[in-house]
């Protein structure tokens, strides 16, 4: 199965598969939405499947890993045209695990392992989704993602958007928590 990366850099293009593979993606990136018949009830030409590759066989870039594990599953040679996009080698996971370890030394919290690694594969894979629960650190995530590349140079400045302001206050009194690092 072959795929290149689309101009805008948004879907990965399916150029090249069998009947087979073919009729598997399609298959597996075919969902049925939960309690769908409830919906159905008031959109009864729907349904309820919800479709992540379109007619023109084109895949939200995002689920690259998803097409990477479909192809693994079936045993489906998989060649992906500009692969060299969808991570970044130059974030070194022992780099950061170290910068971690020294940073969080000192401070009254220290990051789960959890939150590293989901901190390490977001700056590592351009193209990434990280799915975490309420109260699983996504702050002290963007905070650590955020200083590491503060540390090591890779940024100068940042601009950090949150949907309300109370994450703007919980953002500060994390701050206030780690003010002796900062």
């Amino acid at each position: 199965m072959k795929f290149k990366i689309s101009e805008d850099k948004k879907f990965l293009i399916l150029i090249e598969s069998t009947q087979l593979e073919l009729d598997q993606i399609t298959s597996s990136f075919t969902k049925k939405v939960d309690n769908y018949f409830i919906i159905k009830k008031k959109m009864p030409h729907w349904d309820g499947e919800v479709v992540f590759i379109d007619r023109y066989g084109r895949i939200p870039i995002g689920l690259w890993g998803e097409v990477k594990n479909v192809c693994k599953q079936y045993y489906f040679k998989l060649e992906i045209e500009g692969v060299d996009i969808l991570k970044d080698e130059t974030i070194n996971e022992e780099d950061f695990k170290e910068w971690n370890d020294l940073y969080f030394e000192e401070a009254d919290l220290f990051p789960y392992d959890f939150q590293i690694e989901g901190a390490l594969r977001a700056m590592q894979f351009r193209f990434c989704t990280e799915e975490i629960s309420t109260s699983g650190g996504k702050t002290l995530m963007a905070f650590m993602m955020f200083r590491y590349l503060l540390d090591k140079k890779r940024i100068k400045k940042l601009l950090y958007v949150v949907p309300n302001i109370t994450l703007i206050t919980q953002t500060e009194e994390r701050k206030n928590k780690l003010k002796k690092l900062i």
